[in-house]
């Protein structure tokens, strides 16, 4: 535990990882990632091979291992967060310009009409969106945003600006909780290009794990062996492809991004492009094993 509170500088903290038991292969390469990467951070990749003691606490580290694995480790998920996010953002831009559209059809003020969008169970909900948007609005600095405001001082922006106004955890909290006949109009778009469709809960179920992988990837969590909070159901037709029958691994949310995205763009290259990083740079040795993917 005193490590844990005690100042350790650079050349310390390689002492200790091969006090521990990890091998450093190239001590000038372990202390740069060190440097500018840091302890803390590489820690969350290191830990998956170290051993506990008998109290539960972090002890020595699996024979076998040097600081390279650990670097290769670290640059997978990086990259692989980079080719995730590039699909949630694709996803969240459709989505934004769907609900607006489809919204905005119905009353260009929709996103604030309990009545006509929102489901009728879901008032506090819509408080609280209601709330967020007016903050989000009153705060924005975007400059179309800006310009509006400027030219109408009396009135509210409409649907489509300020629905480019929120994140999309707000995004999605209007998605949650808009009426069925609303949601079916936006989840048939989403099932225009493909062969098998996907329900309106389906669709919402899918948000939810695409916005908690957004907030893993945007806080620089580790991801690729993320195991997922909001588990999606496992004999769905969009994880027809997956073996593996833990439904809390990734591999079931590049799953949901793959299915979205040939809606949105049919000959997008994006599922290649993961695959040819899963293939090409995932560093497979022992504990570090494709397996906690879900593959």
């Amino acid at each position: 535990m005193a490590n844990q509170l005690t100042f350790l500088s650079i050349s310390d903290q390689i002492a200790q990882l091969q006090g521990r038991g990890l091998t450093i292969d190239d001590y000038n390469i372990a202390q740069q990632w060190l440097i500018h990467i840091s302890y803390y951070r590489l820690s969350k990749y290191w830990n998956i091979i170290r051993n506990r003691d008998v109290r539960g606490n972090w002890a020595n580290f699996e024979n076998g291992y040097n600081f390279s694995h650990i670097a290769k480790l670290y640059e997978f998920d990086r990259k692989l967060k980079l080719q995730v996010m590039d699909g949630i953002e694709r996803i969240e831009v459709s989505l934004r310009s769907v609900l607006s559209h489809e919204i905005g059809k119905i009353d260009v003020m929709g996103h604030l009409n309990f009545q006509k969008i929102w489901n009728s169970q879901s008032f506090a909900e819509y408080n609280k969106f209601k709330n967020k948007i007016t903050e989000f609005i009153s705060n924005s600095k975007d400059s179309q945003m800006i310009e509006f405001i400027n030219q109408y001082p009396d009135q509210s922006p409409r649907i489509w600006t300020a629905i480019e106004q929120i994140t999309f955890g707000v995004l999605n909290l209007l998605l949650q909780n808009i009426n069925n006949n609303v949601a079916k109009k936006i989840t048939n778009i989403y099932n225009m290009h493909n062969m098998h469709g996907i329900t309106p809960s389906d669709f919402k179920e899918f948000m939810k794990i695409l916005v908690e992988i957004r907030n893993i990837c945007a806080h620089h969590d580790m991801l690729w062996n993320y195991n997922l909070r909001f588990k999606p159901k496992h004999n769905h037709i969009v994880f027809k492809n997956i073996n593996h029958l833990n439904n809390h691994k990734i591999i079931y949310c590049i799953e949901i991004i793959d299915y979205l995205l040939h809606s949105i763009s049919p000959n997008n290259q994006w599922r290649g492009k993961i695959n040819t990083l899963i293939n090409d740079e995932f560093p497979e040795h022992k504990i570090i094993s494709r397996l906690k993917m879900g593959l």
